[in-house]
């Protein structure tokens, strides 16, 4: 750690990281909340948070692959990172004048102007910061885990905060995001960092590599495995876990604040483990830990199906401290292992977070529905035993690590 601190480039990266999830944090941890309550928020259903959630998911899978491929071309260089800082800067007066308006006249519309403006600004951005400061730590030596650490403990502080912001104004949240969208904008600006740039830029990715990515058998087992665990899991965590866990309480202000120290303990435990992981990931094996997190996905969503008690749960979510970092770093370490470093950006943000985006596109609105009928626990249960089986089925479908990358995509450039 010492010693990436003295590495500018990890500065740079952690500060980003750091700003980018602050930011993020201070909105995406209360919007279910905010989409559902009845006393400070909009009082949709389930179905109508599954038909935003399902909107939101297709634009930020249409935001990350513009940003993959466009970020592999640019390499380091910040343009792209500029304009969508930009437009977090613009989320308060976005929220409070256009979306909560056309929401509340028109379901479908509001959904469709949120899912455009918070893809681009935010999910996008969550994937393009964590694939842009993975790629400036391999060509500048320090460990990609180290810098998103700083991204885990920024979204602790935040949320701790926003639980606090929420429940005097819910809108506030909003105008927060935009403050600390105008603190990255202005180190990105400001801040330079010396990095070696053209050596790169003799491989840049053609859009016939791109293709021949998708392909590949092994792409799509990555898929289908995100698809299974990952993307399961973050329904469950932003879209039914809030309201679950909130109802457990009396009333909706102490389950609002108690919701944010969770979230806050939860990310905290996460930010100090995001940088000893890596070197656990090291001797276990990248796919070893991709099949352990899917399984501590398991352990949270089980838990909470099979008890409403209040600390039993909030013990059970606390292990989502384990499985972010074992998943992310892991994932990344995957595509490193597998994939061309070329492509890197367009395979985790397409591979990755895109199957993220349509996987709740597609699931959303069913498993709203299934929660207005069947309730709550039918929901996580089933959710559950996918990726119960889904663990098993990777552990024979995953590539090994010592198994040879078929993608060789510098000599399809250099010809």
């Amino acid at each position: 750690m010492r010693h990436s601190l003295a590495n500018p480039a990890y500065r740079f990266g952690s500060s980003i990281i750091a700003l980018g999830f602050i930011s993020w944090a201070l909105w995406w941890g209360f919007y279910q909340l905010w989409l559902t309550s009845d006393a400070s928020g909009l009082a949709l259903g389930g179905a109508e948070v599954g038909l935003v959630y399902a909107i939101h998911g297709l634009c930020s899978a249409a935001a990350m692959i513009v940003y993959g491929v466009v970020q592999d071309k640019l390499d380091l260089k910040r343009h792209l990172m500029i304009c969508v800082a930009l437009l977090m800067t613009l989320t308060g007066p976005f929220v409070s004048w256009v979306y909560r308006p056309a929401l509340e006249s028109n379901i479908i519309l509001g959904a469709i102007l949120g899912g455009v403006f918070l893809a681009s600004a935010f999910t996008g951005m969550v994937g393009l910061v964590e694939a842009y400061v993975d790629r400036l730590s391999r060509r500048t030596g320090f460990e990609f885990g180290q810098a998103r650490m700083w991204g885990s403990l920024g979204f602790a502080c935040a949320m701790l905060g926003a639980g606090f912001i929420f429940t005097a104004n819910p809108v506030a949240i909003f105008w927060a995001a935009s403050l600390g969208g105008a603190m990255m904008l202005g180190l990105l600006l400001i801040w330079k960092v010396p990095v070696t740039h053209g050596v790169v830029h003799a491989t840049t990715p053609s859009l016939r590599d791109i293709v021949r990515i998708t392909r590949e058998r092994k792409f799509w087992v990555f898929v289908a495995f995100v698809l299974l665990t990952w993307a399961l899991y973050q329904i469950f965590e932003t879209q039914l876990f809030p309201s679950y866990y909130t109802g457990l309480f009396d009333d909706d202000v102490t389950g609002q604040r108690l919701y944010g120290a969770l979230i806050f303990m939860q990310a905290a435990l996460e930010s100090g483990l995001m940088a000893s992981l890596p070197f656990v990931i090291y001797r276990v094996g990248v796919k070893n830990s991709m099949i352990a997190s899917s399984l501590a996905m398991f352990i949270v969503v089980v838990g909470a199906g099979l008890s409403e008690h209040i600390v039993a749960v909030s013990v059970a979510k606390l292990v989502h401290a384990v499985l972010v970092p074992l998943m992310m770093v892991a994932v990344l370490k995957y595509i490193a292992l597998h994939f061309a470093a070329e492509l890197s950006a367009t395979v985790f943000l397409a591979g990755f977070y895109v199957t993220n985006h349509i996987g709740a596109a597609m699931i959303s609105p069913v498993l709203g529905a299934m929660r207005d009928r069947l309730g709550y626990q039918v929901v996580f249960l089933s959710m559950a035993i996918v990726m119960a089986v889904t663990a098993i089925w990777a552990s024979r479908a995953l590539c090994a690590d010592n198994e040879p990358s078929a993608t060789v995509v510098s000599a399809l450039v250099r010809a």
